[in-house]
């Protein structure tokens, strides 16, 4: 699979549903929250704009992940680069604890890495119920690791 041709097609600036393998739940922003501090959790796909992300270029081919319903940005909290620190929507600031670059994982689907940690995007614990949060470890290629990017219908 070409990872190139794929990242093309994600970076038309259009917003997306992101699916998580394990469970086919897409990632979203409880409640439709606004707020700063909103950690980011799996839920049942309803297709509704908390579950909607963008991608915009950072630098090289890392990228700031913008959610649709409130404006912020996913941000590793606290600047941590331990093992197991929350994922959350944080006012846009440009650091590297917000710049994440997508790796090739196969069939259509994508390891997401931290630029600051190097670590990499995961349902907690890979659980399957609707709520796991997200947070960064170290990359074990399992499918609670593995993201699939669907268009949102406009």
């Amino acid at each position: 699979m070409d990872c190139k041709l794929n990242l093309k097609k994600i970076l038309s600036g259009e917003y997306y549903f992101i699916q998580v393998k394990h469970t086919n739940m897409f990632l979203d922003i409880p409640g439709a929250s606004k707020e700063r501090g909103e950690i980011v959790q799996q839920y049942t796909p309803y297709q509704q704009d908390n579950q909607q992300f963008t991608l915009v270029p950072a630098e090289d081919e890392f990228f700031f992940f913008q959610a649709k319903t409130s404006g912020l940005y996913l941000d590793v909290e606290g600047n941590s680069t331990e093992e197991g620190a929350l994922i959350h929507q944080w006012t846009y600031h440009g650091t590297d604890n917000q710049k994440f670059r997508l790796m090739d994982a196969g069939e259509g689907y994508f390891f997401i890495q931290s630029k600051h940690s190097g670590r990499f995007l995961e349902i907690e614990k890979g659980a399957e119920e609707k709520g796991a949060r997200l947070l960064q470890g170290t990359l074990k290629k399992v499918p609670s690791q593995m993201f699939k990017f669907i268009p949102a219908e406009k």
